[in-house]
């Protein structure tokens, strides 16, 4: 499938996913999408979601995130 310009462009596959790879999260109170963070994690059961570490502090965020809830930076 083609993107339009501009538009993010998501891992193809889960594997793509990996620890060091820099996203932007949903914002879970305003919808927007919030820069700065790294995959710091990968929990696998019962269902993959991800740990962020944030980039400005180095501090690792108390609560884990689904796919839909991240985007490659």
């Amino acid at each position: 499938m083609t993107r339009a310009s501009g538009e993010h462009s998501e891992p193809q596959a889960t594997r793509d996913w990996v620890p060091g790879l820099e996203v932007v999260v949903r914002n879970r109170f305003t919808g927007g999408w919030s820069k700065g963070f790294v995959i710091e994690g990968v929990l696998r059961a019962p269902d993959r979601r991800y740990r962020l570490r944030r980039k400005s502090d180095h501090t690792v965020l108390p609560v884990s995130f689904r796919t839909d809830e991240l985007r490659p930076a």
